[in-house]
């Protein structure tokens, strides 16, 4: 019973008034709902372009969803915008061995 109420509580979260994409991707990432993630994520990418949280966001989405060719897209973007250098080596890795998988 405790499981049912706290997945209620959850996907209520989820439809909360919370405006943020980004926020919405989060939760429904960790709730396994990638679709829905990614659907969130792709509004976040509309309204902050330059982000490179959102296109790591995406990346991840893609390679949880079998779909290795968008998830290298994503991860090159990440690495265009970032300007952290473990988010650089982070995407650089991922990007190698999604290529090395094709």
């Amino acid at each position: 019973m405790k499981l049912i109420c706290s997945t209620f509580i959850f996907l209520g979260f989820l439809n909360a008034t919370n405006s943020d994409p980004l926020i919405k991707a989060s939760a429904a990432l960790n709730a396994g709902l990638y679709e829905k993630a990614l659907t969130h994520a792709k509004q976040a990418k509309k309204e902050n372009p330059n982000n490179s949280d959102v296109y790591k966001m995406i990346a991840l989405l893609y390679e949880s969803l079998g779909k290795p060719s968008k998830a290298i897209l994503a991860w090159e973007k990440c690495l265009l915008y970032s300007s952290r250098s473990d988010q650089k080596k982070e995407a650089q890795n991922h990007i190698d061995i999604l290529k090395n998988e094709l």
